[in-house]
């Protein structure tokens, strides 16, 4: 699953990735978090995960809209 954050109080804006794995009886309960950062970003939106990558688009300020891919260690999530 994918998630975003927003600036709030001086703080960054990040992307996430969770994976909750599958078990027979159901599911862990350890989630595993990766977080990804846009320097400079107000707001940063995660919705794909593709191999090693995570997409999503980010904005530096109100009236922009960019994209990002994130390649990283994704491939450590099982």
């Amino acid at each position: 699953m994918t998630g975003f954050g927003e600036v709030t109080s001086g703080s960054g804006a990040l992307g996430a990735l969770v994976n909750v794995a599958r078990i027979p009886t159901g599911f862990t309960s350890t989630p595993v978090w990766v977080s990804v950062a846009v320097p400079g970003a107000t707001t940063q939106d995660s919705n794909t995960v593709y191999q090693n990558n995570l997409l999503g688009t980010f904005s530096p300020g109100p009236l922009s809209l960019n994209g990002y891919v994130a390649n990283g260690p994704l491939s450590s999530i099982k």
